[in-house]
């Protein structure tokens, strides 16, 4: 009797250590289909401080364009709004970010010019690839308030 039941006992221990090691080996198998692909070779980077190149200008413009914004939203959150001075706060809002449209248009031209066809089409392929996705979300978001409608 004792006999049987601690080989009952062993042939279910054996059972849950299989399932374990099954598991365990199910998932790491799975988990190596799907590891990041790896970064590009050096060769095919960028400099590291590319990004950081015109950060510091632009600094301040957008400090100032997020004082004006903070302030638009304070003057519309009041009880009796000053529209006269919402107004003018928003023209200096849009000045303020067509400046740095302008800058940062001018700035893309201009890093073209010192780059050679291999980092603009990797650079600038990175920015084409990012506008099509928002372009697509756009669409898509249209299509689907045309199919509800």
């Amino acid at each position: 009797m004792r006999k049987h039941i601690y080989s009952t006992l062993l042939i279910i221990s054996l059972l849950f250590n299989l399932a374990f090691v099954s598991f365990y080996a199910y998932k790491s198998i799975e988990m190596r289909r799907f590891k990041p692909f790896p970064p590009p070779p050096r060769e095919d980077r960028m400099d590291p401080n590319f990004r950081k190149m015109f950060r510091p200008e632009l600094g301040d413009l957008r400090l100032k364009n997020f004082e004006l914004r903070k302030q638009l939203f304070e003057l519309l959150r009041s009880s009796n709004p000053d529209y006269k001075r919402a107004d003018s706060v928003a023209d200096s809002l849009i000045e303020s970010q067509n400046e740095i449209e302008t800058k940062i248009t001018k700035h893309f031209i201009e890093t073209r010019k010192g780059l050679n066809n291999k980092e603009a089409e990797l650079f600038y392929g990175r920015l084409v690839d990012h506008s099509n996705r928002g372009c697509m979300r756009i669409k898509n978001k249209k299509e689907k308030s045309w199919k509800s409608q």
